[in-house]
């Protein structure tokens, strides 16, 4: 489905580049012919920082957007940009084309225009030896390093195919990249299996997203007879199989799959104008062919539809002997491979095979074939390896061709070091005339991952973090994010690939949680809290939105409580100053039907909205008294008893209000305001947090988790925190001192492989919507550290 909706997307591009393009108003429209490469990005400054610090990324474009990193952070712009390379050949060539906006070049930038005809005026931004061009053509911006490309950027016309190609592209990936077959980006992108000699495909454009140690990139390339990926055109893509045999060890797997090889050896036949020999059953009776590589060894692997034919071929070879119980064969038709699938497989010589289950396996070596029994009895396949396992969740099941390559094998093929980007694959399905590309380039580091938990990507902050991230949704990827603040009060929101969205001064420390509403109800939503003297209200990009901030001139003394009352997100935003409350509307206006008239005593903890059997409460402490108010603000409940609080928040636990005293006893208040005190053994200075059916407790080194406690070691440790994912209670808590950070599920029982290292309080989420979780901690006092939790 998604295949067929970006070729549909494709021909409607085609379509809208035939229009008349008298007036430049899209600034693809600007993008020259010539370039090897095109990368489309919303956020320029992004970019530039992300290709000298990202260690895919400067790798794949031979640094070429750093070497303009100092030109490209003196525009400011928002808008979508295309940034064309051409570093194939002789002629170097850089292009920038965007909207054109009066502040688009920076006010330090030292600027000139140069006049080349009365109606023509060129600008050149200089900065050391760099020197941009630029011009505004209708409402757009064109720049480049080329004076001569400036001058004539208006009287090209937009190449309908480069147009259609990133009409493809999603505007919620990190960028887009769109690559010529045969530019430098491309070979490397195919992991080198497209070279000068042989293109896979045409030309082709990505969505790209970045983790903190991977690139993973997937779009659409088309096919032309000449493309080599074109002679399985009319077959079908099959689940790839292989890896399920291939030795954990392998460098390269290099995979075909179909489901007929006599349409596949028809277009081989038209493809080298040679007839092929149809008589082989092992090709006959086949969906898959791949080639594993090893630093000495090399085998093929025939994935059988009929395996008993196959194996009656087989008995017709003579017997080498027998290894652990399989037959081992000598072949009479040693050329068979390169003979038959050359040049889609580049295939040597072979003389052994070896059944194991449906696969039969070849090689030049009697010992490589044992080495892959040997594997495959261990169960040290490279279906079961962690690195491969990485890359294979951001794959599709069935491919046409796959190639998956190690460190050393990539290094070997692109001539340069990556030998730290050790899970790597590429896959291309085949549909039509054109490719559905999937491709991962990883770096993957074994030590730091486990059988239940690995490290998903850290992030180091210029500063000290100020308070534990927190985790927000995203309403566009239907993920979450992490929100952070620094100790000069900079706000960060951080994607959940570990990427850097954007950064924005407040005036001071955030209090407590930030919460989240949708003022427009159009599913799009805004960030709002408190710090002492402002009330913030930001949208997804870090923006105020207007009416907000609200400056005030008392302190504000408690986070900001946000009270949808019917779930209709008509928000009541409640701010507490001392001993008063103050509700505001959406539009920053005070709610004047809401009148507390409480005590001169200190509010001592976070108000809280509360429906229970369709009645609306607001609960919170204030003195030694527990106020329960109704939506005017008016008692609902009347608490005679004074509590001593112990500086705990007030649940809902077993339909009552529950906190805890001073003494370490739990306090719960019913609905008719009768105040039940029970006896738990607390310290002083204990912690717990609660849901409507479970309590979780924690005083100096004992863990009680509903009726279980568990005796921890003694530390300094963070207060508990229950989640509810999943449909499964989980516990965290962090040992400061000893930096470990626990996780327990609801019978008090370690998860695997935990604690883990990390040095604050710890969230658990679902970050990337992929039905897995994420743990969300501190490594240092700059470092958010995320761990995914297989």
């Amino acid at each position: 489905m998604k295949k067929t909706l970006l070729i549909l997307l494709l021909l409607l591009g085609v379509s809208r580049c035939q229009r008349d393009f008298n007036t430049k108003t899209d600034a693809i429209q600007l993008i020259p012919y010539k370039m090897d490469y095109i990368i489309k990005v919303d956020n320029l400054k992004d970019l530039s920082s992300l290709s000298e610090n990202h260690p895919v990324l400067s790798k794949l474009t031979d640094n070429q957007i750093s070497n303009y990193k100092a030109l490209l952070q003196k525009l400011n712009t928002t808008d979508m940009s295309y940034l064309g390379f051409k570093v194939h050949g002789d002629e170097s060539l850089f292009s920038i084309s965007t909207k054109f906006h009066d502040s688009l070049i920076a006010q330090d930038s030292t600027a000139y225009h140069l006049p080349i005809s009365p109606s023509m005026s060129i600008g050149e931004l200089g900065l050391k030896n760099d020197t941009l061009y630029y011009r505004q053509i209708d409402s757009l911006f064109f720049g480049s390093n080329s004076q001569s490309l400036v001058s004539t950027a208006d009287t090209i016309k937009t190449n309908s195919n480069t147009a259609s190609l990133i009409h493809t592209m999603s505007d919620n990936a990190s960028a887009g990249w769109m690559a010529s077959a045969n530019s430098p980006l491309y070979h490397k992108l195919s992991l080198g299996t497209s070279t000068d000699s042989i293109s896979l495909s045409n030309t082709s454009a990505f969505d790209v997203d970045f983790d903190s140690d991977a690139i993973r990139y997937n779009g659409i390339t088309k096919l032309d007879s000449l493309s080599l990926i074109y002679i399985l055109n009319s077959t079908t893509a099959q689940e790839l199989k292989s890896q399920k045999i291939a030795p954990r060890s392998v460098d390269q797997l290099t995979s075909i799959s179909f489901n007929d090889f006599e349409q596949l050896r028809h277009n081989l036949e038209s493809y080298t104008k040679t007839k092929l020999d149809s008589t082989i059953p092992f090709l006959n009776y086949s969906d898959e062919i791949a080639l594993f590589k090893s630093e000495k060894n090399t085998s093929v692997v025939v994935h059988a539809i009929d395996a008993q034919l196959m194996k009656d071929y087989m008995e017709q070879q003579s017997l080498v002997e027998t290894f652990r119980d399989f037959s081992i064969f000598q072949i009479e038709d040693e050329s068979v491979f390169r003979r038959n699938l050359s040049p889609l497989l580049q295939l040597e010589d072979v003389n052994y095979v070896v059944q194991i289950e449906d696969f039969f396996v070849f090689s030049d070596k009697v010992s490589t074939l044992q080495t892959i029994i040997s594997s495959n009895l261990n169960n040290q396949t490279l279906s079961e390896a962690e690195a491969f396992k990485s890359i294979n969740e951001s794959l599709s099941d069935a491919s046409s061709l796959f190639v998956y390559k190690n460190g050393e094998s990539l290094s070997e093929s692109l001539g340069d070091d990556f030998k730290v980007f050790n899970a790597n694959a590429v896959q291309y399905i085949v549909e039509d005339d054109f490719a559905h590309m999937n491709g991962v380039i990883k770096s993957f580091n074994a030590s730091r991952r486990s059988a239940g938990i690995s490290e998903a990507f850290n992030y180091k902050l210029p500063d000290a973090i100020l308070n534990p991230p927190q985790v927000v949704k995203n309403h566009i990827t239907k993920g979450k994010d992490i929100l952070v603040q620094d100790v000069k009060n900079k706000i960060h929101l951080i994607s959940a690939s570990g990427r850097r969205l954007w950064t924005k001064q407040l005036t001071g420390e955030i209090l407590g949680q930030v919460e989240q509403i949708d003022i427009y109800k159009n599913g799009r939503l805004q960030l709002a809290f408190a710090t002492a003297n402002r009330l913030y209200v930001l949208d997804r990009n870090g923006n105020d939105v207007g009416p907000f901030p609200i400056k005030f001139r008392d302190k504000v003394t408690q986070p900001l409580s946000v009270f949808d009352y019917d779930s209709k997100r008509d928000y009541r935003l409640l701010i507490t100053q001392g001993s008063k409350l103050l509700m505001y509307s959406t539009k920053a206006k005070r709610i004047k039907g809401f009148d507390f008239k409480g005590s001169n005593s200190e509010i001592l903890t976070q108000p809280k909205h509360i429906r229970n059997a369709r009645k609306d409460y607001i609960v919170f402490a204030q003195g030694n008294r527990l106020k329960i108010l109704n939506r005017r603000g008016q008692n609902r409940i009347n608490v005679s008893n004074t509590i001593d609080f112990s500086g705990n928040p007030i649940f809902l636990h077993k339909n009552k209000f529950t906190t805890t005293n001073k003494n370490g006893q739990l306090v719960q208040v019913d609905m008719q305001g009768r105040v039940l005190t029970v006896a738990m053994g607390l310290k002083t200075n204990h912690s717990i947090d609660a849901t409507s059916k479970t309590l979780v407790s924690f005083s100096e080194n004992e863990l009680k988790i509903r009726a279980k406690t568990l005796d921890l070691d003694y530390g300094d440790y963070t207060a508990p925190k229950l989640f509810y994912l999943n449909d499964k209670i989980y516990v965290t808590l962090t040992d400061k001192q000893a930096k470990k950070v626990h996780l327990f599920d609801s019978k008090a029982e370690y998860m695997p492989n935990f604690p883990v290292y990390g040095s604050a309080s710890a969230t658990i989420a679902n970050l990337n919507n992929s039905g897995g979780l994420e743990l969300v901690t501190q490594s240092d006092d700059q470092t958010i550290l995320v761990y995914h939790i297989n």
